[in-house]
């Protein structure tokens, strides 16, 4: 029921998480990346709400949410 739930069970498990906790100056946020598929991709997910739950904002795999900008989700 969740961009990440949805990712894991299209995907599997990533091969790395580099996770970033909010602070004053930006949202919490997670990179899942895989590196077997395409030759390697990565789902970026901000917590735009400031409550905990992390959404799709950006991904270099085709067919996926691209939006080049997302870093503007972490103000």
């Amino acid at each position: 029921k969740t961009d990440r739930g949805r990712v894991y069970i299209l995907y599997g498990n990533p091969d790395e998480i580099e996770r970033s906790p909010a602070d004053s100056q930006t949202k919490a946020y997670q990179i899942w990346r895989y590196f077997s598929i395409e030759q390697g991709v990565d789902f970026i997910f901000v917590d735009r709400s400031g409550y905990g739950s992390l959404e799709l904002v950006h991904s270099t795999k085709r067919g996926e949410l691209k939006d080049e900008l997302w870093e503007r989700f972490l103000q």
